[in-house]
């Protein structure tokens, strides 16, 4: 058995482009930055990756395969995660406006890995991407492909990790900087609320539109 160690550079090159550009879970992991604190945003990124693993195991072992034959499944899915996410707006919009010293309205940091990881595991499209972005790195050569797979889907996970680590460090401190203002106090809630919206519309969109087409990040 061997590991398609020759392929990592490029791999790796790949995984670090895909995973600075700003796609929706980047953007989710600004929003609860900016909301909470950089504890927040790493909650947030430790719930992505976590819902990514997941992602990453059903590409491993084919599940994925069954999800690109049922079309049906992965509107189902979709249309359950763009619910979720409303339902998680709704409540940012309402939260009232916090100042430094106030914590009480900031999440928990286990009810911000959950709602990441639902979110994550909910959209069929990572998994998706999963499938069309690994095999390209695979030496069948090399041996059985399960390993390889799931060598590659840590090495994507550990480095996509790492740069939302950076993205809730930087959006957690212009968030401290809005939240000292009393003119913009509320405005991280509303950004959190417009960001969730957004997101589950560009959900929906897709699953009316073109079920079957695979967006990066």
């Amino acid at each position: 058995m061997g590991l398609p160690v020759d392929s990592l550079p490029m791999f790796l090159a790949a995984t670090l482009a895909l995973n600075f550009a700003p796609g929706p879970d980047v953007i989710f992991i600004v929003a609860k930055s900016l909301q909470g604190s950089t504890r927040t945003g790493i909650a947030a990124s430790l719930g992505i990756s976590a819902g990514i693993v997941i992602h990453a195991l059903l590409v491993s072992f084919g599940a994925a395969a069954l999800l690109a034959a049922w079309p049906v499944a992965i509107k189902g899915l979709q249309l359950v995660g763009a619910v979720y996410l409303i339902w998680l707006a709704v409540g940012a919009w309402r939260a009232r406006p916090v100042t430094l010293d106030d914590r009480t309205t900031v999440e928990s940091t286990l009810s911000v890995v959950a709602q990441c990881f639902i979110t994550n595991v909910l959209n069929p499209k990572v998994a998706l991407f999963f499938l069309l972005f690994l095999p390209q790195f695979i030496d069948p050569a090399l041996g059985p492909i399960v390993p390889q797979l799931l060598f590659l889907s840590f090495c994507f996970i550990v480095c996509g990790t790492l740069v939302n680590f950076a993205y809730a460090a930087a959006s957690a401190q212009i968030g401290r900087w809005l939240r000292s203002s009393e003119r913009f106090r509320a405005l991280p809630h509303r950004v959190t609320a417009l960001v969730l919206a957004t997101i589950a519309g560009m959900l929906i969109w897709q699953t009316a539109s073109d079920p079957e087409s695979v967006p990066g990040r």
